[in-house]
C-alpha cells in the first residue's frame, strides 16, 4: 500500500495497527560487560549509559530485544532527541524477551 495524503487518520476495525517507536533498536544482554548494543554489535553505552547502569539492579541474567525511545511532552516518540535541549525521558521499550536465567 502506498502512502497518500488524507484529511483524517485511517481507522478500520478489520485492521491491526502498531506503534512506530522511532528510536534506536537495541539488544540488552545482561551477561556481557557491555550490556547494551546495536544489532550490529556496536556499544550503546556512550549514548545510553544510564540505561546500562540500571541493568545492574536486575537479579537475573537475560537478553532483551528492544527500542531506545525518547518522548516529547505529549508522550509522542521523537527520534532526533539528541538535537533537543533540556531533559527528555528516554526509555528502553522491550519488544522481545529472548532468554532469562532464574
Amino acid at each position: 500500500m502506498l502512502a497518500r495524503l488524507s484529511e483524517e487518520a485511517f481507522d478500520d476495525k478489520n485492521w491491526v495497527f502498531e506503534i512506530k517507536w522511532d528510536g534506536y533498536r537495541a539488544i540488552a544482554d545482561l551477561s556481557r560487560d557491555t550490556p547494551l548494543y546495536s544489532r550490529n554489535g556496536i556499544s550503546f553505552i556512550p549514548k545510553f549509559d544510564k540505561i546500562a547502569q540500571d541493568f545492574k539492579q536486575q537479579k537475573h541474567q537475560m537478553i532483551l530485544d528492544g527500542e531506545v525511545v525518547a518522548y516529547d511532552d505529549q508522550g509522542n516518540p521523537i527520534f532526533n532527541f539528541y538535537s533537543k535541549s533540556g531533559t527528555i525521558p528516554i526509555l528502553l521499550s522491550f519488544i522481545r524477551f529472548l532468554t532469562c536465567s532464574g
